[in-house]
């Protein structure tokens, strides 16, 4: 019997791979042929997810396992940064991990894209910011040693001169001082412009309370180069003999910093260049907008104090170029965990913060030449395959908020930081979307809900991350006691990348219903269709289950283009644009097609001046508005880029429907192409279907131009599975666009032919999987009946064994019955259980072999596509 259930458990697993991989072959469109009327779901439109249990509904009751990732990562503190592998995983919840801190960053959109926009190449002169806002900042707590009087790294300086925290000299401390970073440089090793900084008198520092967190430098936030003047270095600055390629984007400073800091000595100021600015005026051509995006070099405080430091006695931008460009820099972690190898980080141990450590990096961008850079020393473990390491600037983003707060006050608090950073690693990671707070039986947890009346349920670390320090820290920020009952029941509303996105544009906007709103339309709108559209046929079904909020809508101007209502409710209303938009009421038409022109791109940082950089022109018009969309929310409210970019689309022919969609004769498609004038089997000739974008782009102008350009819509109207385009693909489309350049129709016939060949073949195999399948689930079938029928056999057995040794004669029966399980089998004439053993190994060999064929084949299709 345990034979016939291992045998089982085997075979309908490799039924599963066998279903899996036939519907996996089943390519629409392949041949022309018809295509099911399913959703589309494309994750690079934004769609993270929909919240399965918004504002902290019940979840359905779950097992879990221990409460805190790898080495207690936000529980009790390890011996050492360093956290093993081989510590029990989490399985009640899936941190979300923020950025990866570079250097630089391009601005993340307010509308989530499907490419991680999180990891970005490293470059040099600013760093990747976490999407928290800045917090408010308490009175200062407990003790903590004073910083050493001394700061070896910029000597020249003396500790009056530096913004210090405002410690009690009287108090008691339970640590001596850390000892100095390292030893005092002399000047002959120092650069020439260290030298002459450190032999001229002592400057006097501005008061660092001017960069408060009101001030009007755009700080950590990257910013549209076309909305906001940006200063750059200008390119004589830039050819000096430096050990790298300099870019003239190195040091970059929004107008405040520059006309409040480095206008007032012009020579510095000298060294700059306002970088230009393009019109965001509409016109025929369509937005002329960059979508460059900067961040101020000035927000990260060891440059600024760099710049005050030594670049104002010295009166040059040099010290800030030549310390950006020193060869050590190499990119942060951000939120990963990497292997341990040794890595040179900087921990204050001693301090109260065991378990902080910083990557070279962070702490160069960060905390050096500032009054805390004292108390951090570098340190190296040994290398450990077994450890992970992870840089707390990445790991905990609150880590870069408290530290630039605390520096940019008047008068920095060190202890202060000490407490707001201990208290922030040593909470739980969020659980994730859809899991619960805290698992049933958990002991003492609490959470943060919303004030009476409003809706709001909220883990530690999002309101720590997203709330806290906000103008919702009290109205969002009541502090509760979990009760037994609802342990793994109350999940968190800020688990979703969405919902942190929403809530970021709530902050902003003082209005913490626009998060509410946002978030809670999300999850009942109907899905973006995307590419493969929505047949105005299926659309009172929506309506009868979605109500409103199936609705579509389309530029008030510009009435071709539509919207859909997930995309409208999660992107329009997010960013303020409503006011474009208005309801779709035309006339419903069974066969035409709507199609989301907000549909996201896979990779968002394509080139928007060439449609081919994206997988479908339909994608390219998304991100085209997307990009606008996002530039007129940050540039408070101007969307005239957006209605710019809807004219010039308005004005283009309907997109291509990729492999996606067929369309028939309601839509109102126009086609273009030829029909062989003798033979369909002709291999230097073949049909062409051409959608009317695909014919202009590729055919107008070219060699086969009068050859391919026969108005077909009419003979498409007896094809009752409708008509799909045969420059589809990229692959077909750049087939096609060199057989029109050169003039050679018979190249793009013999692609064709063998495109259409490869496409029998797979649709063949297709149903082979599906048949072979059938016959196993029938097999398993047999299984179940004989494993249920021997079961039965056993109980009774079981049952005469014991009656048997009751009445005293239990030996010889029992061993009747022991043996008899062993010749148990159908009625005469049918298949005895090792028969049927024997036949399910033949089939799941030959099920095999169907998988790996599949794999072949599908590598094959792939390439012709």
């Amino acid at each position: 019997m345990d034979l016939l259930k291992k045998a089982r458990n085997k075979v309908q697993s490799t039924v599963n791979d066998i279903k899996t991989a036939a519907d996996q072959t089943r390519y629409s469109n392949g041949a022309n042929q018809s295509l099911p009327q399913g959703q589309y779901g494309n994750p690079a439109m934004g769609q993270y997810g929909y919240p399965q249990v918004p504002y902290g509904s019940q979840l359905p009751q779950q097992q879990y396992g221990n409460q805190y990732p790898p080495g207690q990562l936000h529980g009790s503190q390890p011996q050492s940064h360093y956290q093993y592998a081989s510590a029990p995983q989490a399985n009640y919840g899936q941190y979300q991990q923020p950025p990866q801190q570079h250097l630089y960053q391009p601005r993340q959109s307010v509308f989530p894209s499907g490419a991680s926009p999180y990891h970005q190449p490293p470059s040099h002169g600013s760093s990747q910011q976490t999407q928290s806002p800045y917090r408010e900042v308490p009175q200062s707590g407990g003790n903590y040693p004073p910083a050493p009087q001394e700061h070896p790294v910029h000597a020249e300086y003396t500790q009056s001169q530096l913004p210090t925290p405002n410690l009690n000299i009287h108090e008691s401390f339970q640590h001596p001082p850390p000892p100095p970073l390292t030893s005092q440089p002399q000047p002959q090793h120092l650069p020439q412009y260290q030298q002459q900084a450190s032999q001229s008198p002592s400057v006097t520092l501005p008061d660092m309370s001017s960069l408060s967190l009101g001030s009007k430098c755009t700080g950590k936030d990257p910013t549209f180069t076309d909305y906001v003047q940006f200063y750059v270095l200008k390119p004589e600055v830039l050819t000096g003999s430096y050990a790298k390629p300099l870019d003239d984007d190195e040091v970059t400073l929004c107008e405040s910093c520059f006309l409040s800091k480095v206008a007032p000595n012009p020579g510095i100021a000298a060294s700059f260049r306002a970088l230009e600015k393009k019109s965001t005026e509409p016109s025929d051509g369509g937005p002329e907008v960059s979508y460059n995006q900067l961040v101020c070099t000035f927000r990260l405080p060891s440059i600024l104090s760099l710049f005050y430091k030594q670049c104002i006695p010295r009166n040059t931008i040099t010290p800030i170029v030549e310390y950006l460009l020193a060869p050590d820099w190499s990119p942060c972690t951000g939120s990963e965990w990497v292997e341990s190898i040794g890595q040179t980080y900087y921990s204050a141990k001693g301090q109260g913060i065991e378990n902080f450590g910083c990557c070279v990096t962070c702490f160069k961008l960060y905390l050096r030449f500032t009054s805390f850079e004292g108390y951090f020393t570098a340190m190296s473990d040994p290398p450990n395959p077994n450890a992970l390491w992870g840089c707390s600037f990445g790991v905990h983003p609150y880590t870069e908020q408290v530290v630039r707060t605390e520096l940019f006050k008047p008068a920095p608090d060190f202890r202060y930081l000490v407490s707001e950073i201990k208290e922030r690693i040593e909470i739980p990671p969020c659980p994730g979307e859809g899991n619960a707070i805290a698992p049933a039986g958990a002991g003492d947890t609490t959470f943060y809900e919303a004030e009476p009346g409003k809706s709001g349920i909220f883990c530690r670390e999002c309101y720590f991350d997203c709330i806290r320090g906000t103008v919702f820290k009290h109205t969002l920020g009541n502090y509760v006691q979990m009760a037994h009952e609802q342990k793994g029941v109350l999940a968190c509303d800020l688990s979703s990348s969405f919902s942190k996105i929403a809530m970021g544009v709530a902050v902003r906007a003082n209005d913490d219903e626009i998060w509410r709103s946002v978030v809670s339309t999300r999850s009942k709108a109907p899905k973006c269709v995307g590419i493969s559209g929505l047949d105005e046929a299926d659309f009172e079904k929506q309506r009868q289950e979605h109500g409103s909020l199936a609705d579509w809508y389309c530029f008030k101007d510009f009435t071709n283009v539509e919207i859909c209502p997930n995309c409208y409710w999660t992107t329009i209303n997010l960013v303020g644009a409503k006011h474009l938009f208005t309801p779709i009421t035309r006339p419903l038409k069974p066969g035409v097609i709507r199609m989301c022109f907000l549909t996201g791109a896979t990779d968002p940082s394509a080139d928007l001046g060439d449609p081919n950089n994206f997988e479908n022109t339909l994608a390219w018009r998304g991100q085209m508005l997307r990009a606008t969309l996002n530039y007129g929310y940050n540039a408070g409210g101007n969307f005239t880029p957006t209605l710019a970019a809807a004219s010039k689309i308005s004005k283009l022919p309907p997109p291509c429907g990729n492999i996606f969609r067929t369309f028939k004769e309601p839509s109102g498609r126009k086609w273009l192409g030829r029909v062989p004038a003798i033979s369909h089997d002709d291999p230097d000739d073949c049909q062409v279907f051409l959608c009317e974008e695909c014919h202009q782009s590729i055919v107008q102008g070219s060699l086969l131009e009068s050859e391919l350009s026969r108005d077909l819509t009419a003979a498409t109207h007896h094809i009752t599975d409708g008509v799909g385009c045969m420059a589809a693909t990229k692959r077909a489309k750049n087939e096609l666009r060199d057989a029109c350049q050169k003039g050679d129709l018979a190249a793009f016939a013999h692609y064709r032919t063998k495109r259409l060949e490869v496409f029998k073949r797979k649709m063949a195999l297709n149903d082979e999987m599906n048949r072979h399948a059938d016959m196993q689930r029938k097999g398993l079938a047999v299984l179940d009946m004989e494993n249920a029928r021997m079961g039965t056999q056993v109980l009774m057995n079981n049952n005469a064994a014991m009656n048997a040794t009751i009445m005293g004669i239990g030996g010889s029966v029992a061993q009747a019955s022991s043996n008899n399980i062993y010749q148990v089998g159908y009625t005469p004439g049918s298949v005895g259980g090792s028969g049927i053993m024997g036949t399910m190994a033949s089939m799941q060999s030959r099920a095999l072999a169907l998988l790996e064929q599949g794999k072949i084949l599908q590598a094959e299709w792939a390439a012709i596509q």
